[in-house]
């Protein structure tokens, strides 16, 4: 059965060596791998942690090595099975390359047999506003991103949902957001990109 975390304000910022050792211990892991994104459609298939490869997905079927991707707003999308795991990178270019879809049909290349995703804390549609040529940019390839209850915005979980129906992959979506979901003392418990957040990044964690 898979293990699956996600950090928060409080784990630190995990583009740091030092938060990034700190959460493979507390996860007891023997290993974490990390990824350089790019918004690609990139799919690295690994065994075990070294250098960062440039990709937006990273798919394992080693048991006690947590794969990782990094959000401030973006998707945080981890799929797994009984035989592989992925953590995948969705951003606005990540659902328009579709790299959830193709990272399942990596999946089942490896014989992963029933897949199952969880969407982690990432930004909602009611605060992902974008320029009106943007939305309709989006909304015309992608139309599962519109939104009715405010103008430019797009739904990018909604988005990635149906494009994982397609493919007969139950999704369980947190419903968290990185911008307004806010603790008792009225702060965010995320980092967010458009909250001020530039650098710091959380971490989204999976393994078998």
């Amino acid at each position: 059965m898979a293990r699956i975390f996600f950090t928060s304000r409080p784990f630190g910022d995990m583009k740091t060596p030092k938060a990034r050792n700190s959460l493979q211990s507390a996860l007891c892991l023997q290993s974490l791998a990390f990824m350089e994104q790019t918004h690609s459609d990139v799919i690295e298939v690994i065994q075990g942690a070294g250098s960062e490869p440039s990709a937006d997905a990273l798919v394992t079927t080693t048991r006690g090595m947590g794969i990782a991707v990094l959000v401030a707003d973006c998707i945080p999308l981890l799929l797994f099975s009984e035989k592989a795991v992925a953590a995948v990178h969705v951003g606005r270019k990540g659902v328009l390359n579709k790299i959830a879809v193709k990272t399942v049909e990596k999946m089942r290349s490896l014989e992963a047999g029933k897949i199952s995703a969880v969407i982690g804390p990432s930004i909602c549609r009611n605060c992902y506003e974008v320029s009106p040529e943007m939305y309709e940019q989006i909304t015309q390839v992608v139309p599962a991103s519109a939104t009715t209850k405010k103008l430019h915005a797009l739904d990018l979980k909604a988005a990635l949902s149906d494009q994982l129906a397609y493919l007969s992959v139950k999704v369980k979506d947190l419903q968290l957001c990185t911008l307004c979901s806010v603790n008792q003392s009225g702060k965010s418990d995320y980092f967010s990109y458009r909250g001020g957040d530039k650098s710091a990044r959380m971490a989204g964690v999976i393994s078998l």
